[in-house]
């Protein structure tokens, strides 16, 4: 069980790095700002998209990490 959660807190935080990378792609910025919103707020900024892009890359990174993990390329265990 603890190997599960390992791997979903490696996931997580594999998921938390790419959507900071993908949020900024395709961003378009309104030349008319509406009354109560920053100037910079995006006109339509397509979270769901992508969170599923993010989701889809972060699964992708996930298991080349598992990989490299079950071959022993890096070690988590303190004790051998």
């Amino acid at each position: 069980m603890i190997e599960f959660f390992k791997g979903l807190l490696i996931y997580v935080i594999i998921w938390w790095i790419v959507i900071f990378t993908i949020l900024p792609i395709g961003i378009h910025i309104p030349k008319k700002t509406i009354k109560g919103n920053a100037p910079s707020a995006p006109s339509n900024p397509l979270i769901v998209k992508k969170f599923i892009i993010t989701s889809f890359i972060s699964f992708i990174i996930w298991i080349v990490v598992y990989l490299l993990i079950k071959k022993q390329f890096f070690y988590f265990d303190l004790v051998q």
